[in-house]
């Protein structure tokens, strides 16, 4: 077995990268198969879905929640003409996270070598939070897919001297950023990797500063030329210049600016700006900004850990200290330490771009930290090659397959769980609630809707909604004013807004359609109201 593994630099890791691409699939294929329900805020995206398979394109862009467009318009394009686009969402995630680990392992293989590209990809298809976002409504997986092929196709540009390559990594940079509006930190980013890398490469016999000034040049002309037709749009709508309209980001267009019912969306949205705070003083901002700062970075490693679901955490934690030991020996070489620099940059820049930009909030969520993640992943790759021949090393035959095997099977183990956990099973009321409106109300026009959340408006078929805030009193009027028919929600939700929501009820206003009990916690209770006529006089 010795033998055979190191000879795998010849052609026979193309067999075992092909298993792996297999694994990589058939994992993200069981995620999706026990997952229930679209994932929260799914239903923007499969509504901008809809609007780019219709050909309302303006609509599908410009959205009151500001997503970017790429993720959406995949899905509408595997629709292939049909209305299933929920289906369409899972099987483009499913295929776009394999297909990120085609660039990942070759990114790997010409910074470390063929053995480590190996395993850094199984850490990859096997990594509990990747396969389960693979396998989900998420615009995560496309977004890695095309982060590591704008990564690759520059790094090669870079090492191999071949600025032409600089188109690619462009257009991949604009489709990351058409996915997510963080794929715009690629244009800063890459530039300050390249340079860093070259302190280290520039005496490689062959290396020209030319041509890395080529190279950035011809990728920044791509990615802002193939970026510019979103800018623009933004610009149409809004009268401004701008790279996006989320309001997370900071500079950006406000969200206020969005009219929903221009586009036939309906919630709740005011288009008055709150007025803002008063402006705390420079010592207090400092203080303000040190604490919310710190408690982000804390917030960083404890998703970082979290996002590796501790099998994958000790390996790339032992891997980084081998690598620090060797290079303490200087068993490193500079050439290659620029190589592996580039890689640690990537990971430490993306890193703190979100400590920058999520700090202070409170739904920070773990994928948010993945793409740092996942660059981390082949010195967990280093470990387990240097790890696995070391083993063979032993006198012990037995002893030395054993190890290495070993470690792959804690791998294996470590991402069954989250294969057969089922994904909001206990919300499955949520469908049957929304088919249950449908029925009642007939596919001719949209039923109006107050919900408490929106994935029951997207399953009831209705986009004509409103976001439920405020009293039971509230409510009504709300009602009235909107001439909503039906008012769905988690029973929770209701008594939330309103401890009294069950008792106020009253039987002339709101007929009670549907109660489930779904659990003996009530947790995920649907309640199902006809309005009558009689709120709305």
């Amino acid at each position: 077995m010795s033998t055979w593994y190191q000879s795998l630099h010849k052609s026979k890791w193309k067999l075992v990268f092909g298993l792996i691409l297999v694994a990589t699939f058939l994992t993200r294929l069981f995620s999706y198969l026990y997952t229930y329900l679209i994932a929260t805020d799914a239903e923007y995206f499969l509504w901008m879905a809809q609007d780019f398979a219709s050909g309302s394109y303006t609509d599908a862009i410009i959205n009151p929640r500001a997503y970017h467009p790429l993720y959406p318009f995949l899905i509408s394009l595997g629709t292939f003409g049909t209305q299933a686009f929920a289906a369409s969402a899972f099987w483009v995630s499913m295929v776009l996270s394999t297909l990120a680990v085609i660039p990942f392992f070759y990114l790997v293989k010409d910074v470390f070598d063929v053995r480590v590209a190996l395993f850094t990809s199984l850490l990859y298809a096997l990594s509990p939070r990747l396969l389960q976002l693979g396998g989900d409504t998420m615009n995560d997986s496309s977004f890695h897919l095309f982060f590591l092929c704008a990564v690759t196709f520059f790094w090669y540009g870079f090492r191999k001297q071949k600025p032409w390559l600089g188109i690619f990594a462009g257009v991949f940079a604009t489709c990351a950023y058409l996915t997510r509006v963080e794929g715009i930190f690629l244009l800063v980013g890459l530039c300050f990797f390249s340079f860093s890398a070259w302190l280290f490469m520039r005496r490689a016999e062959g290396f020209r500063l030319s041509k890395l000034i080529s190279l950035l040049v011809i990728f920044i002309a791509a990615h802002l030329v193939s970026s510019l037709p979103y800018i623009h749009q933004i610009k149409k709508f809004s009268g401004r210049w701008h790279f996006t309209m989320k309001s997370s980001m900071p500079g950006t267009v406000s969200p206020y600016y969005i009219t929903p019912e221009k586009y036939g969306w309906s919630n709740l949205t005011d288009e008055t700006p709150i007025a803002p705070p008063a402006k705390p003083s420079r010592i207090e901002r400092i203080k303000n900004e040190s604490g919310v700062f710190l408690g982000s970075v804390r917030v960083f490693f404890k998703y970082s850990i979290r996002g590796g679901d501790y099998a994958h955490l000790p390996v790339v934690f032992f891997g980084s200290l081998f690598f620090i030991y060797e290079l303490k020996k200087k068993r490193i070489e500079a050439q290659k330490m620029g190589a592996y620099l580039f890689l640690i940059w990537v990971a430490m820049f993306w890193g703190a771009i979100f400590v920058t930009l999520y700090r202070g909030r409170n739904d920070t969520d773990v994928r948010y930290y993945l793409t740092s993640w996942i660059f981390l992943f082949p010195w967990g790759g280093y470990f387990l090659d240097r790890l696995t021949l070391l083993s063979f090393r032993l006198k012990s035959k037995a002893l030395g397959n054993f190890i290495p095997i070993t470690c792959v099977l804690i791998l294996i183990g470590g991402s069954i769980v989250p294969l057969i956990r089922p994904k909001r099973e206990d919300q499955v009321l949520m469908i049957e609630a929304g088919r249950m409106i449908q029925d009642l109300h007939g596919k001719a026009e949209m039923p109006r809707l107050l919900v408490t959340r929106e994935k029951f408006a997207f399953y009831a078929g209705s986009r004509s909604y409103e976001a439920i805030r405020g009293s039971y009193e509230q409510i009504l009027n709300i009602a009235k004013l909107k001439k909503t028919e039906y008012i769905v929600g988690y029973k929770r939700d209701f008594l939330n807004l309103d401890p009294s929501w069950i008792e106020k009820i009253e039987p002339e206003k709101l007929t009670l359609l549907k109660i489930e009990n779904s659990d003996p916690e009530e947790v995920y209770d649907v309640l199902v109201y006809r309005v009558q006529d009689v709120v709305w006089n």
